[in-house]
């Protein structure tokens, strides 16, 4: 029999008006972590959780660390871009 997952939320980011980017543990970090989008909607004055189909699943911390890294180096290089593009605008104008 298929044991239970336990999921725990370690952090979560706003990505859009009612959409949200959460990792969590899974069974205390025995199977890994998650990435998933949350949406939430407001119903009669409550918030609905619901938790979207098609999360990434990572499998040990050091895969996390990896992706951590990606967003970075991706982060680096938009700053570079609109670093050179600022940098043209001022001699071109």
């Amino acid at each position: 029999m298929k044991s239970k997952l336990r999921f725990k939320q370690l952090a979560s980011v706003k990505v859009g008006d009612s959409r949200s980017l959460v990792i969590s543990s899974v069974n205390d970090s025995a199977d890994g972590f998650t990435i998933a989008q949350q949406l939430n909607v407001q119903e009669r004055g409550k918030t609905i959780s619901v938790f979207l189909k098609g999360g990434i699943q990572i499998p040990d911390v050091q895969s996390l660390v990896d992706i951590r890294d990606a967003i970075n180096v991706a982060l680096a290089r938009i700053s570079d871009v609109q670093d050179s593009e600022n940098e043209w605008d001022k001699n071109n104008y």
